[in-house]
């Protein structure tokens, strides 16, 4: 099951999306592609910041999380 993550970021301000996990669709991908997978980093697309969903903070910046199958 994959997540839609909406994250204002906080250096910036901008709010953008970020999917981590596989749609049931895709689940003929093996290894799970790296931009997916819940630890890998991402950038804000704006400013460049770099987050990740590990960081301790990371819920402090997230509008919403969509489950989507």
């Amino acid at each position: 099951m994959a997540k839609v993550y909406t994250i204002n970021c906080p250096k910036c301000g901008c709010q953008f999306e970020v999917m981590k996990g596989i749609l049931v669709s895709e689940s003929n991908l093996d290894p799970i592609p790296e931009e997916r997978q819940e630890e890998t980093p991402f950038t804000c697309p704006i400013c460049g910041l770099e987050m990740s969903t590990q960081d301790p903070d990371f819920n402090d910046h997230v509008e919403m999380v969509m489950m989507v199958d």
